[in-house]
Formats: C-alpha cells, sequence, structure tokens
C-alpha cells in the first residue's frame, strides 16, 4: 500500500507542471483596404486600384527570431497568412513569413514579409499609432491597441518583387486584430 501511495505521488507531482501550461493562444492581425497608387515600378500583377485582404495567424508562444532595441522579429509557419486580392489573386503561404514589429518615437510598425504567390516575394507594412504594443511583445507576439487602426499610404504599403522587378503599391484600410 506504501509503495503504491508513493507511485502515485510521484505520478501526480510528475504532472502537475504538464497540466499548469497555459494553452496556446491565437489571434489573427487582418489588413482590409485598397492597393494604390502605384508609387514605384510597373505593377505587372495589376494590384493598383484591387481590394485586398490580407491575415496572420500568429500564435502567442512565439519565441523571437531576432530583435535590437526598437525591433522584434518572429517566424510565421507555413499557412499563417492568406491574402485575396479583388482582381483574382488569392494565396496561402507555404513557406514561413516574417513579422517585424518596429516600436519608433513617432509611430510602431509591422512588416509581414516572404514568399508570395505566382514566384513573387511580398513585403506588406503598416505603419501604425505610436505606443499600439507594449515592450511585452519583445518577449512574445501579443494583439495591439487600439484596434481597428486606420492605414494610409505611402506610409503603408505593399511590395512585391517579381521577375527582378519591384513594385510598391500604396494601402488604404484597416488593421485590426
Amino acid at each position: 500500500m506504501r509503495r503504491l501511495l508513493l507511485l502515485l505521488t510521484v505520478l501526480v507531482l510528475g504532472l502537475a507542471p504538464l497540466l499548469a501550461q497555459a494553452p496556446d493562444t491565437t489571434f489573427t492581425i487582418t489588413l482590409n483596404g485598397t492597393l494604390g497608387p502605384v508609387i514605384s515600378g510597373s505593377d505587372p500583377l495589376g494590384g493598383n486600384g484591387a481590394t485586398a485582404t490580407m491575415t496572420a495567424k500568429i500564435n502567442e508562444s512565439l519565441t523571437p527570431r531576432s530583435s535590437t532595441a526598437t525591433s522584434v522579429t518572429y517566424a510565421l509557419p507555413k499557412g499563417a497568412i492568406t491574402a485575396t486580392l479583388s482582381n483574382g489573386i488569392s494565396f496561402t503561404s507555404t513557406t514561413p513569413w516574417t513579422m517585424k514589429i518596429t516600436l519608433a518615437a513617432k509611430y510602431d510598425a509591422v512588416v509581414f514579409a516572404g514568399a508570395g504567390p505566382l514566384g513573387t516575394t511580398v513585403s506588406a507594412t503598416s505603419l501604425m499609432k505610436v505606443n499600439s504594443w507594449t515592450t511585452a511583445v519583445f518577449t512574445h507576439p501579443l494583439p495591439f491597441t487600439p484596434s481597428p487602426q486606420n492605414l494610409t499610404q505611402p506610409h503603408s504599403t505593399l511590395k512585391y518583387t517579381l521577375a527582378g522587378s519591384t513594385t510598391v503599391l500604396g494601402f488604404t484600410g484597416t488593421i485590426s486584430n
């Protein structure tokens, strides 16, 4: 009987830390708006004037890939990014993307970047209100406040490179989580 009691005690003490761990929490950042005007390049994919929705599913348990005094970069797994444009282009990431958050004196910024549709590389930059994130974002990704926020070009952009040619489109719309 004592051995059984000792065995059960060891088992409970061994499992307690596993049971106490919080479940992974995921949140979504969504960009909704209109692309354009063409800031630079020739726009071979015809994005100028298209409405666009991009979503990023982010797990709060991610650890930083790299950081500086003012920015942190996270690797988002394949499938975390989806995008749909009114010109018929739709996309789900098939490789990891990065999410870089920068805390600056006049703004906060988030940049999502990775391999896009049709052999492109894509970078979506959103300049947001200062203090949208706290410094806790340097430890793990968190939602921002306030949400939603308005985004305007030329401060918010979509840049893509196709066959060595780079196009930068303005973005006007909202970002929310």
